[in-house]
């Protein structure tokens, strides 16, 4: 099997490891003499720069909650609406940027699983 038809399969199952699906990806930019391919798997495995723009699907929207108290009762991590944040913060925390290499989305996905 060639190592594009395995990319393809790896990339199609369901049970696929993605860290060693972007080095097999990493090893088919190097045969193809791809920069861009390598730059973005290293990214992808590491982490982007903060001099790089993400692309869409790293780009998670953003969730406000709250705990409210008084002396009567208590509201733990309440859903707070957009709209009554100072506009500063509804700018800043609409959209959250994920730059993290894949190693740590992997371990996210693991803890939510538990």
């Amino acid at each position: 099997m060639t190592l594009l038809r395995e990319i393809q399969t790896a990339a199609a199952g369901t049970d696929s490891d993605v860290t060693a699906l972007l080095r097999k990806c990493k090893i088919l930019a190097s045969r193809l003499k791809s920069k861009d391919l390598a730059r973005w798997v290293d990214w992808e495995l590491n982490g982007y720069p903060d001099s790089q723009p993400v692309p869409d699907y790293r780009k998670l929207a953003g969730s406000c909650y709250a705990n409210f108290l008084n002396r009567a009762w208590r509201a733990n991590a309440q859903a707070v609406p957009w709209f009554l944040l100072p506009e500063e913060v509804r700018e800043s925390h609409d959209q959250v940027e994920f730059r993290k290499g894949i190693a740590t989305v992997a371990s996210l996905g693991r803890c939510t699983r538990q």
